[in-house]
Protein backbone atom coordinates (compact mmCIF):
# COMPACT_ATOMS: atom_id res chain seq x y z
CA UNK A 1 0.00 0.00 0.00
CA UNK A 2 1.40 3.53 -0.63
CA UNK A 3 3.20 5.73 2.01
CA UNK A 4 0.61 8.55 3.25
CA UNK A 5 2.06 11.89 2.49
CA UNK A 6 1.09 15.26 2.80
CA UNK A 7 -1.14 15.10 -0.40
CA UNK A 8 -3.27 11.99 1.05
CA UNK A 9 -6.40 12.16 2.37
CA UNK A 10 -8.56 9.58 4.20
CA UNK A 11 -9.75 8.23 1.08
CA UNK A 12 -7.15 9.12 -1.57
CA UNK A 13 -4.00 7.99 -0.73
CA UNK A 14 -0.91 9.78 -3.00
CA UNK A 15 2.95 8.26 -2.74
CA UNK A 16 5.47 9.39 -4.97
CA UNK A 17 9.04 7.09 -4.95
CA UNK A 18 11.31 7.36 -7.86
CA UNK A 19 9.35 9.27 -10.39
CA UNK A 20 6.19 7.60 -9.80
CA UNK A 21 3.33 8.55 -8.41
CA UNK A 22 0.71 5.86 -6.87
CA UNK A 23 -2.62 7.03 -6.28
CA UNK A 24 -4.99 4.84 -4.33
CA UNK A 25 -8.77 4.93 -3.68
CA UNK A 26 -9.14 3.97 -0.15
CA UNK A 27 -12.65 3.51 0.54
CA UNK A 28 -12.51 -0.41 1.08
CA UNK A 29 -15.33 -1.07 2.96
CA UNK A 30 -17.72 0.98 0.79
CA UNK A 31 -15.94 -0.72 -2.89
CA UNK A 32 -14.05 2.19 -3.54
CA UNK A 33 -16.97 3.86 -4.95
CA UNK A 34 -16.88 8.00 -5.50
CA UNK A 35 -18.11 9.89 -2.74
CA UNK A 36 -17.42 14.02 -3.62
CA UNK A 37 -14.03 14.17 -1.17
CA UNK A 38 -12.78 10.86 -3.79
CA UNK A 39 -13.68 12.74 -6.68
CA UNK A 40 -12.35 16.03 -5.21
CA UNK A 41 -9.36 13.91 -4.28
CA UNK A 42 -8.37 12.27 -7.51
CA UNK A 43 -8.83 15.66 -9.51
CA UNK A 44 -6.16 17.37 -6.88
CA UNK A 45 -3.84 14.20 -7.12
CA UNK A 46 -3.58 14.06 -11.02
CA UNK A 47 -3.54 17.66 -10.84
CA UNK A 48 -0.49 17.79 -8.76
CA UNK A 49 1.11 14.92 -10.95
CA UNK A 50 0.52 16.68 -14.27
CA UNK A 51 2.33 19.69 -13.20
CA UNK A 52 4.94 18.54 -11.18
CA UNK A 53 8.50 17.68 -13.16
CA UNK A 54 9.57 14.87 -10.63
CA UNK A 55 7.10 12.97 -11.06
CA UNK A 56 7.20 11.07 -14.39
CA UNK A 57 4.91 8.04 -14.35
CA UNK A 58 1.42 7.46 -12.19
CA UNK A 59 -0.38 4.75 -11.54
CA UNK A 60 -4.17 4.49 -10.07
CA UNK A 61 -5.21 1.60 -8.39
CA UNK A 62 -7.94 0.90 -4.97
CA UNK A 63 -7.53 -0.54 -1.86
CA UNK A 64 -8.66 -3.48 -0.77
CA UNK A 65 -10.78 -5.79 -3.14
CA UNK A 66 -12.33 -3.50 -5.53
CA UNK A 67 -10.70 -0.75 -7.94
CA UNK A 68 -14.26 1.05 -7.89
CA UNK A 69 -17.86 0.25 -8.20
CA UNK A 70 -18.20 3.70 -9.22
CA UNK A 71 -20.63 6.33 -8.09
CA UNK A 72 -21.59 5.93 -4.04
CA UNK A 73 -25.62 5.19 -4.27
CA UNK A 74 -26.49 6.48 -0.91
CA UNK A 75 -24.82 9.93 -1.58
CA UNK A 76 -26.81 10.18 -5.05
CA UNK A 77 -29.81 10.20 -2.44
CA UNK A 78 -28.42 11.97 0.33
CA UNK A 79 -27.07 14.88 -1.58
CA UNK A 80 -29.36 15.12 -4.73
CA UNK A 81 -27.15 17.84 -6.53
CA UNK A 82 -23.85 15.82 -6.32
CA UNK A 83 -24.83 13.29 -9.62
CA UNK A 84 -25.51 16.60 -11.82
CA UNK A 85 -22.35 18.36 -10.52
CA UNK A 86 -20.29 15.69 -11.36
CA UNK A 87 -21.70 14.79 -14.38
CA UNK A 88 -20.38 17.18 -16.91
CA UNK A 89 -19.32 14.72 -19.28
CA UNK A 90 -15.58 14.96 -20.33
CA UNK A 91 -15.57 18.15 -19.03
CA UNK A 92 -15.91 16.33 -15.31
CA UNK A 93 -13.04 18.07 -13.59
CA UNK A 94 -12.11 14.72 -12.00
CA UNK A 95 -12.21 12.72 -15.33
CA UNK A 96 -10.30 15.38 -17.58
CA UNK A 97 -7.39 15.46 -14.78
CA UNK A 98 -6.90 11.65 -15.55
CA UNK A 99 -7.92 11.33 -18.99
CA UNK A 100 -6.03 14.83 -19.97
CA UNK A 101 -2.75 13.94 -17.72
CA UNK A 102 0.02 14.59 -19.97
CA UNK A 103 1.99 11.49 -18.10
CA UNK A 104 1.64 7.95 -18.64
CA UNK A 105 -1.05 6.72 -16.15
CA UNK A 106 -1.01 2.61 -15.73
CA UNK A 107 -4.21 1.66 -14.47
CA UNK A 108 -3.64 -1.49 -11.98
CA UNK A 109 -7.15 -3.10 -11.59
CA UNK A 110 -6.70 -4.79 -8.22
CA UNK A 111 -10.36 -5.97 -7.92
CA UNK A 112 -14.00 -5.35 -9.52
CA UNK A 113 -14.23 -2.35 -11.23
CA UNK A 114 -17.89 -1.37 -12.35
CA UNK A 115 -19.93 1.16 -14.15
CA UNK A 116 -18.24 4.26 -12.93
CA UNK A 117 -15.14 2.49 -12.12
CA UNK A 118 -14.71 0.95 -15.63
CA UNK A 119 -15.32 4.24 -17.27
CA UNK A 120 -12.46 5.74 -14.62
CA UNK A 121 -10.35 2.55 -15.61
CA UNK A 122 -10.80 3.54 -18.99
CA UNK A 123 -9.59 6.95 -18.41
CA UNK A 124 -6.07 5.02 -17.88
CA UNK A 125 -3.30 4.90 -20.57
CA UNK A 126 -3.48 1.22 -20.84
CA UNK A 127 -4.24 -1.76 -18.05
CA UNK A 128 -2.86 -4.59 -15.89
CA UNK A 129 -4.84 -6.67 -13.73
CA UNK A 130 -5.25 -9.08 -11.21
CA UNK A 131 -6.91 -12.20 -11.56
CA UNK A 132 -9.48 -11.36 -9.10
CA UNK A 133 -10.44 -8.41 -11.59
CA UNK A 134 -13.59 -8.49 -12.59
CA UNK A 135 -15.48 -5.76 -14.95
CA UNK A 136 -19.18 -4.82 -15.96
CA UNK A 137 -20.85 -1.98 -17.12
CA UNK A 138 -24.53 -2.03 -14.76
CA UNK A 139 -25.57 1.67 -15.68
CA UNK A 140 -28.57 0.67 -17.49
CA UNK A 141 -29.93 -1.27 -14.51
CA UNK A 142 -28.88 2.10 -12.43
CA UNK A 143 -31.01 3.85 -14.45
CA UNK A 144 -28.48 6.18 -16.00
CA UNK A 145 -26.31 6.50 -18.89
CA UNK A 146 -22.17 6.68 -19.19
CA UNK A 147 -21.43 10.15 -19.51
CA UNK A 148 -17.62 9.75 -18.41
CA UNK A 149 -16.77 7.85 -21.79
CA UNK A 150 -17.79 4.44 -21.47
CA UNK A 151 -20.18 4.40 -24.28
CA UNK A 152 -17.29 5.51 -26.96
CA UNK A 153 -14.54 4.23 -25.35
CA UNK A 154 -15.49 0.48 -24.62
CA UNK A 155 -16.76 -0.35 -27.94
CA UNK A 156 -13.22 0.84 -29.82
CA UNK A 157 -11.76 -1.71 -27.47
CA UNK A 158 -13.92 -4.81 -27.05
CA UNK A 159 -15.71 -4.37 -30.48
CA UNK A 160 -18.98 -2.67 -30.67
CA UNK A 161 -21.47 -5.76 -30.74
CA UNK A 162 -19.74 -7.12 -27.78
CA UNK A 163 -20.13 -3.92 -26.15
CA UNK A 164 -23.49 -3.62 -26.60
CA UNK A 165 -23.58 -7.43 -24.93
CA UNK A 166 -22.10 -6.37 -22.10
CA UNK A 167 -23.79 -2.88 -21.57
CA UNK A 168 -27.22 -4.39 -22.55
CA UNK A 169 -26.80 -7.57 -19.89
CA UNK A 170 -24.88 -5.94 -17.45
CA UNK A 171 -23.07 -8.94 -17.25
CA UNK A 172 -19.93 -8.93 -15.26
CA UNK A 173 -16.80 -10.74 -16.92
CA UNK A 174 -13.34 -11.69 -15.91
CA UNK A 175 -9.80 -10.42 -16.64
CA UNK A 176 -9.25 -13.45 -18.79
CA UNK A 177 -11.77 -12.23 -20.60
CA UNK A 178 -10.71 -8.43 -20.82
CA UNK A 179 -7.43 -9.40 -21.96
CA UNK A 180 -8.60 -11.88 -24.57
CA UNK A 181 -11.04 -8.94 -26.00
CA UNK A 182 -7.67 -6.30 -25.60
CA UNK A 183 -9.55 -4.18 -22.54
CA UNK A 184 -6.30 -5.27 -20.56
CA UNK A 185 -2.47 -5.66 -21.41
CA UNK A 186 -1.52 -8.43 -18.70
CA UNK A 187 -2.90 -10.69 -15.83
CA UNK A 188 -1.14 -11.13 -12.61
CA UNK A 189 -1.58 -13.10 -9.31
CA UNK A 190 -2.91 -9.88 -6.62
CA UNK A 191 0.23 -10.28 -4.09
CA UNK A 192 2.24 -9.44 -7.33
CA UNK A 193 0.33 -7.08 -9.80
CA UNK A 194 1.53 -3.83 -8.02
CA UNK A 195 5.10 -4.84 -7.44
CA UNK A 196 4.40 -6.07 -11.11
CA UNK A 197 3.52 -2.46 -12.34
CA UNK A 198 5.86 -0.52 -10.36
CA UNK A 199 8.86 -2.11 -11.73
CA UNK A 200 7.03 -1.45 -15.25
CA UNK A 201 6.21 2.43 -14.47
CA UNK A 202 10.12 2.77 -13.73
CA UNK A 203 10.77 1.46 -16.71
CA UNK A 204 9.13 3.80 -18.25
CA UNK A 205 10.79 6.51 -15.98
CA UNK A 206 14.16 6.20 -17.99
CA UNK A 207 12.64 7.31 -21.24
CA UNK A 208 13.57 10.76 -22.20
CA UNK A 209 10.70 12.15 -21.03
CA UNK A 210 10.05 14.95 -23.55
CA UNK A 211 9.99 12.62 -26.79
CA UNK A 212 7.65 10.17 -24.10
CA UNK A 213 5.26 13.04 -23.73
CA UNK A 214 5.32 13.86 -27.11
CA UNK A 215 4.56 10.64 -28.43
CA UNK A 216 1.56 9.99 -25.57
CA UNK A 217 -0.41 13.53 -26.83
CA UNK A 218 0.47 12.18 -30.91
CA UNK A 219 -1.19 8.70 -29.88
CA UNK A 220 -3.84 10.51 -28.17
CA UNK A 221 -4.79 13.05 -30.58
CA UNK A 222 -4.40 10.53 -33.51
CA UNK A 223 -6.94 8.29 -31.82
CA UNK A 224 -9.24 11.27 -32.56
CA UNK A 225 -8.78 11.24 -36.19
CA UNK A 226 -8.58 9.12 -39.13
CA UNK A 227 -5.71 7.48 -40.31
CA UNK A 228 -4.95 10.44 -43.20
CA UNK A 229 -5.04 12.84 -41.19
CA UNK A 230 -3.35 11.57 -38.15
CA UNK A 231 -0.52 10.66 -40.28
CA UNK A 232 -0.52 14.27 -41.44
CA UNK A 233 -0.80 15.40 -37.76
CA UNK A 234 1.97 13.16 -36.83
CA UNK A 235 4.42 14.94 -39.53
CA UNK A 236 3.74 18.18 -38.50
CA UNK A 237 4.75 17.30 -34.72
CA UNK A 238 7.43 14.56 -35.39
CA UNK A 239 9.79 16.99 -38.55
CA UNK A 240 9.91 19.85 -36.49
CA UNK A 241 10.69 18.20 -33.48
CA UNK A 242 13.53 16.03 -34.68
CA UNK A 243 14.72 19.02 -36.70
CA UNK A 244 15.66 20.29 -33.19
CA UNK A 245 16.86 16.89 -31.42
CA UNK A 246 20.60 17.46 -30.01
CA UNK A 247 22.22 14.73 -31.48
CA UNK A 248 25.48 15.07 -29.16
CA UNK A 249 22.61 13.71 -26.69
CA UNK A 250 22.13 10.35 -29.18
CA UNK A 251 24.96 8.77 -28.58
CA UNK A 252 24.76 8.42 -24.60
CA UNK A 253 20.76 7.51 -25.12
CA UNK A 254 21.87 4.82 -27.22
CA UNK A 255 24.35 2.98 -25.05
CA UNK A 256 21.77 3.12 -22.15
CA UNK A 257 19.54 1.15 -24.50
CA UNK A 258 21.58 -0.94 -25.42
CA UNK A 259 22.39 -1.60 -21.68
CA UNK A 260 18.97 -2.32 -21.17
CA UNK A 261 18.95 -5.44 -23.59
CA UNK A 262 22.04 -7.19 -22.29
Amino acid sequence: MPKINANSTNVILFDVQEGVAVVSINRPDELNTFTTEVINGLTKAFSLIANDDAIKVAVLTGTGRAFSAGLDLKMLSAESDVFQQHNQGQHTAFIKAISECPKPVIGAINGAAVAGGLELALCCDFLYASDKASFADTHAFVGVIPGWGLSQKFPRLVGINRARELSFTGRFFSAIEAKEWGLINEIYPRDELMNTVLDLALKITEADMPALLKIKALMNQGWNMNLKNALEYETQISVPYSKAIDMTQMEQRLEVLKSRTR
